[in-house]
């Protein structure tokens, strides 16, 4: 059985938080050319933050993080180790 994460009292499984993610890029204009990219999780923290690596074959990335609030923080640049 694949591992979920529990997200403002929904458990979600990592495939369908990235569908989720995937879904929502091709609208989003600043980062709408991550649509094809890949994206693969990094890690959960204490307080229950999901982060995500997105990652283009042309060396482009960023973080991607999905708070417990079910939140998504495009392009994270703050903090993920506890």
């Amino acid at each position: 059985m694949e591992k979920t994460y529990n997200i403002n009292g929904t458990s979600y499984t990592v495939n369908e938080l990235i569908a989720i993610m995937r879904e929502q890029l091709p609208g989003l204009k600043k980062y709408s050319h991550f649509a094809d990219a890949e994206i693969e999780f990094c890690r959960q923290n204490k307080e229950g933050a999901l982060f995500f690596y997105v990652s283009k074959d042309n060396g482009e990335d960023m973080m991607v993080k999905i708070g417990p609030e079910e939140t998504i923080y495009w392009d994270w640049t703050g903090q993920v180790l506890d």
